[in-house]
């Protein structure tokens, strides 16, 4: 074994032990208290759920595979949301990802324990990778021999792993979303394999990384490939400057020819969920253009260089580097004409992540954002590493010149905080004091056991890393812990309350049919365990058809791919062959119309015992019913959201004519109600704003013409706010409405302000207050802020039930019966005495093909968001199978790829015969 070999071997082994000791440390507040690494939020509810789906889903691939000798992949579920595509959906946060395919192995009850297992692994191996980074760039510098000197290089290393792994990023950002430090292993990496190429050598790394990051997250790989550019194009001009340019160009497009090749072998996996993004509505979202964030994001700027700020208007911005770094970027700028790579590289970086457009730039123009952050802190790494051995014999004028900038930091520091007693802060500052004065002794020393000195100083950055993690995460200081979830309370409360109610009520079969509930008796998500079918849905992906159907109908969802009830509306519920309905024993108000109660059950949460009431729908459609005519889009668009309702229930909506099928027009059942002004405090109205004086404030409406049999809501339009103070991103309107004999019903408006990163543009609402047999008796309006809130129409509007039932009757005269739901198929049969258009309440998608009677037949958009099929009279069978849209074309590409790459591979053998 060669010397540099046997290095390796042994950085290997104090790496382990020391990361391991680390991980005690900075993770003491989690394990004492015996929390988990799931983050109470969108680590439950997304990024654990998609994990223990992603393991039973491999699982049963892997039983089929080996038990009958097949290779089936489910591709679609109907327990994502009201049906989803597999693949595209949990590529964001499991598949791709390599190891998450250790899940397949992993029981249901040790899942947590590989949860937080595999975020530890990913901040292991991101070490290793900056390793291997820093090594293959420093590779032709001299090291001296012998046990001290690998002593100072291995600490020198260490401290500069631990600046990377345990930044502000990973503490905030990598612990919420694990696969948020996939591109902390991914980076160095890459980069390494562009040095490969820069030096002609075989592109073989390069071309996996991009592949690899490609698959495993197109978001990180986009940020990732923003990173790589940057790094490349100051490489290339730091090393051949701007006289040069012939070779620099050369180098820029053979790097892209070998990004290309990547690109393209992650096409079955890339190209299908690209296709799906330029679906969304995510893509319109439109936050405009700053020149400069708020003057609050460069007060607090420095402040985040040393403790993880989880204040507003930040942006993503999560630092809190280990105390020593700053003296190895302070030493890096004394030093004027070396490194100048390093230090082109911190300012470009730098200039990134204070300029909205560049942060919108780097976030794929969704809006400004520096969730890129893993790159600046693998270069703050990088520094650490270049200018560790300098710190113990910097020299007295730099010393000083250092002691001058950190007592103008520390003074900053303390005027900034202003008497707040952030002890994190003070914490910061004491350390910057203890490190100066080590550097004098350092000074005072000489090169007199440096090895010592080194040791000495990487004790300072666990103590750093410690204390920092220690504030984040204890009651002392931020208690960044709190939020994540006790270990234990994973696994008893893994299946949701509504879920368990359900399954007590109904057993574990409720047939192929999707229950809904009242807003906070769901948990989003739930169903990708329990196997129901529902109406809730919370990923970063989502096609815009269901979110065009919500805006259309007025409901008030936070996001178009977040979103988890119908508005407890009952003509929807239907139309969505909702058959039951979960509500808190609280909230029996929210039931809509013409449902019975099943039971109840009561269930343990998080929060201790409650009771569930179980409702079924009696008036509930299968997943496929039947019209006699459409209504088109254009008459369709007429309507207010309240008049579409009823629209649909008596007619399809339909995107294009269809011949020979009767057009119908609309019979709307929504009447106005008029109102008068009962009670109003710090409140005043003017028939077109809300004049609010006081936070808090609200306003009494008593309605004048109740609408017996009835459900009453609110309707407003081109909703704007706007206040003296500062305004925050989001205003939430409070809605209550009384009936005689009737629980109140409570209802929150979300208004996403214009300019929000999350705002999709939504300013018109229709809030439906529930179903009263009298009659709605009046409304109470809160208002959270002093300000104005301004509608261009107000109106309370009642739909009556009378024709409901009417028209539910006339929907199930013809339904698909026998229906059954397998691997990507779902099959079922109709009897018709007369043509009609069948209408099934599975999510419309270019993936689905239908075939009548053995003859493919097309399928079309309904309304909005479902799917239909025009029949003729008599019995058919119907078949629709399913294939991830784009998945042929992705499989095409990656083919292409494969090719490239055995072209290059043999273009390079050729050439290394011809140099022989």
């Amino acid at each position: 074994m060669n010397s540099k070999k046997k290095e390796n071997l042994f950085y290997l082994g104090l790496y382990t032990l020391v990361f391991a000791a680390m991980c005690l440390i900075v993770f003491q507040q989690f394990w004492s208290a015996g929390k988990s690494l799931v983050w109470g939020i969108d680590g439950w509810t997304q990024h654990y759920k998609a994990l223990q789906f992603y393991s039973d889903w491999l699982q049963g691939i892997a039983k089929n595979l080996l038990e009958n000798h097949r290779l089936i992949i489910p591709l679609w579920s109907e327990c994502i949301g009201y049906g989803s595509d597999i693949i595209t959906m949990l590529h964001y946060y499991v598949i791709g990802d390599p190891l998450c395919l250790l899940s397949v192995f992993v029981p249901d009850r040790y899942m947590v324990n590989f949860y937080d297992a595999l975020i530890i692994l990913r901040l292991y191996l991101a070490g290793l990778s900056l390793y291997a980074f820093c090594r293959y760039r420093n590779k032709r510098e001299e090291r001296e021999t012998g046990w001290k000197n690998w002593l100072i290089n291995s600490t020198g290393m260490l401290a500069a792993v631990f600046v990377y792994l345990f930044s502000g990023y990973v503490f905030v950002m990598g612990l919420h979303h694990p696969y948020f430090l996939n591109p902390m292993i991914y980076l160095p990496l890459m980069l390494i394999g562009v040095e490969k190429i820069l030096e002609k050598k075989s592109p073989a790394l390069f071309i996996a990384m991009v592949c690899i990051s490609a698959v495993s997250n197109f978001y990180f790989f986009y940020m990732i490939g923003c990173n790589v550019i940057v790094y490349v194009l100051v490489r290339l001009f730091t090393k051949y400057g701007v006289h040069d340019l012939k070779t620099i160009m050369c180098k820029l497009l053979q790097t892209a020819g070998y990004t290309l090749t990547g690109i393209c072998l992650s096409g079955i996996m890339l190209f299908p969920v690209l296709k799906l993004l330029m679906q969304t509505e995510r893509m319109s979202e439109q936050s405009g253009i700053q020149l400069l964030y708020n003057s609050d994001f460069y007060t607090n700027l420095p402040a985040a260089f040393f403790s993880a700020l989880t204040v507003p208007g930040m942006h993503h911005t999560f630092m809190a580097f280990s105390m020593p770094a700053v003296f190895c970027l302070i030493l890096l700028f004394m030093d004027k004409k070396k490194k100048r790579e390093l230090k082109t590289l911190f300012i470009v970086l730098t200039l990134v992540m204070c300029l909205p457009l560049a942060g919108k730039i780097f976030h794929g123009f969704a809006y400004s954002s520096n969730r890129w952050m893993f790159g600046y802190a693998m270069l703050m790494a990088c520094i650490t590493a270049s200018e560790w051995n300098n710190l113990f014999h910097a020299g007295w004028k730099k010393l000083i010149g250092m002691a001058v900038l950190i007592a103008a930091v520390i003074g900053y520091l303390i005027r900034w905080q202003n008497g707040s007693a952030d002890i994190v802060i003070s914490v910061a500052a004491i350390f910057m004091s203890c490190i100066l004065v080590l550097l004098f002794i350092f000074q005072m020393l000489g090169r007199r056991k440096i090895w010592l000195q080194s040791l000495v100083l990487f004790a300072v950055i666990v103590v750093s890393v410690g204390t920092n993690a220690f504030y984040n995460f204890s009651k002392n200081g931020y208690n960044g812990s709190a939020d994540f979830m006790e270990k234990e309370n994973v696994k008893a409360f893994f299946d949701a309350p509504a879920d368990t109610a359900l399954r007590t009520v109904l057993g574990n079969d409720p047939g192929l049919a999707r229950y809904s509930g009242s807003f906070d008796a769901i948990e989003r998500n739930s169903t990708l365990k329990s196997g129901f079918m529902s109406t809730h849905y919370y990923w970063s992906l989502a096609d815009k058809r269901p979110a065009q159907f919500f805006e259309e109908m007025g409901i008030n969802n936070k996001n178009d791919y977040n979103y988890r009830n119908l508005d407890d509306r009952t003509v929807l519920n239907s139309l969505a062959s909702v058959k039951y309905y979960v509500v808190r024993s609280s909230e029996e108000g929210n039931i809509p119309y013409g449902y019975k109660k099943l039971g109840e059950s009561n269930v343990n949460t998080e929060y201790g015992a409650e009771t569930y009431e179980v409702y079924e729908n009696m008036f509930a459609l299968p997943l496929g019913y039947t019209y006699d005519g459409y209504i088109s889009r254009s008459d369709y668009e007429k309507l207010n959201s309240q008049e579409k309702e009823s629209a649909i229930l008596h007619s399809v909506l339909l995107e294009n004519d269809l011949p020979d099928y009767k057009k119908q027009t609309s019979s709307s059942g929504s009447e106005e109600i008029g109102w008068e002004i009962k009670e109003q405090k710090d409140v005043t109205f003017d028939g077109n704003t809300f004049h609010v004086r006081k936070k808090h404030g609200h306003i009494t409406l008593q309605l004048k013409n109740q609408i017996a049999n009835s459900e009453t809501a609110v309707l407003i339009k081109k909703l704007s706010f706007s206040s003296k103070t500062m305004p925050r991103k989001q205003v939430e309107i409070k809605i209550e409405a009384e009936s005689a004999g009737k629980p109140v019903v409570k209802k929150n408006l979300l208004y996403l302000m214009p300019g929000f990163a999350r705002s999709i543009g939504r300013s018109d609402f229709l809030i439906n207050l529930g179903y009263s047999e009298n009659g709605t008796d009046k409304i109470t309006i809160y208002f959270p802020r002093q300000g104005n809130y301004k509608v261009n129409d107000f109106q309370i509007l009642g739909q009556t039930m009378d024709g409901y039932e009417e028209g539910i009757r006339e929907r199930k005269e013809n339904v698909l019966e026998n229906i059954q739901i397998g691997t990507n198929r779902i099959t079922g049969q109709i009897n018709l005495e007369k043509d009609k258009i069948l209408c099934l309440t599975i999510p419309y998608s270019e993936g689905w093909t239908a075939r009548v009677d053995g003859k493919e037949t097309e399928i079309l958009q309904a309304n909005t968001m479902f799917m239909a099929i025009p029949l003729e009279k008599g019995s058919h069978s119907v078949v629709l199978t399913y294939r991830t849209p784009g998945m042929m074309i992705g499989i095409v590409m990656t083919a292409v790829g494969a090719g490239l790459c055995v072209i290059i591979a043999a273009k390079r053998r050729y050439n290394k015969k011809k140099m022989l």
